[in-house]
């Protein structure tokens, strides 16, 4: 991983709560990357599911997007709450394999619990995707159910 990378502020992300199709794009073009990288990384094999639940997140606007110099490197799925619903759950969170450990699953959670705090929401529900989701669920207060 490229050192300069472990360096950015998270102040020099741009967090987008209406992703676009270039997004998408971007972020096919690094989970496919990552998906057929000789060293694998656990949970990149989430790419099988690019065209399903991942392309109907950004058709129904169920993601926040992460951006660093504009271009998609982190981003979170959820289901939102029904009108009459205190709890979100949070689906997949995301990064580009360079921009990991720098805190930016961590950035997109918090704003995602922040803004859904805001329109009444009180439960926040995060899937276990691979142990990676369940550190960070841990680490933010999350418990086991």
């Amino acid at each position: 991983m490229d050192e300069l990378i472990k360096k950015i502020p998270l102040s020099h992300f741009r967090l987008i709560k209406r992703a676009s199709n270039k997004d998408l794009e971007d972020i096919k073009k690094w989970l496919t990357v990552a998906y057929n990288s000789n060293d694998r990384l656990e949970g990149y094999d989430l790419y099988r599911n690019l065209n399903g639940f991942i392309t109907d997140a950004f058709a129904d606007k169920n993601l926040f997007v992460l951006r660093y110099k504009r271009k998609a490197v982190a981003f979170l799925t959820f289901s939102p709450p029904s009108r009459k619903s205190i709890r979100i759950i949070f689906r997949i969170v995301c990064v580009k394999p360079d921009f990991l450990r720098m805190g930016l699953a961590t950035l997109l959670l918090n704003s995602a619990i922040e803004y859904y705090q805001k329109r009444g929401c009180l439960v926040a529900e995060l899937w276990e995707v691979n142990s990676e989701s369940k550190k960070l669920g841990k680490s933010m207060g999350f418990i086991e159910k």
